[in-house]
């Protein structure tokens, strides 16, 4: 059977999780030499304005950025449904 990786951009990240993409995108450059983000590629699309610069992460990457984030309520519900994954695979 063919696995396909998914992929999230960091568009939606952001409106997942209530925070500004602006803010999804200088996390995530302030992190590039991390081994799980540093070889990520930067898309521009433009819509008529000022090109949005966003990126496709995969699901690690998307964890990873994920608990960088500050800790509002939908990022903690995140993390604790994470920790609580991690101890159940232990």
């Amino acid at each position: 059977m063919l696995e396909m990786e998914v992929f999230k951009t960091t568009i939606i990240i952001a409106q997942d999780y209530n925070v500004k993409h602006r803010s999804v995108m200088k996390l995530l450059k302030k992190h590039s030499n991390t081994k799980t983000l540093s070889n990520i590629s930067m898309l521009k699309v433009s819509r008529g304005g000022r090109p949005i610069e966003y990126a496709y992460l995969n699901q690690q990457q998307t964890c990873f950025l994920i608990t960088l984030m500050k800790n509002s309520l939908p990022v903690v519900k995140f993390k604790e449904k994470l920790s609580l994954n991690s101890i159940a695979s232990i």
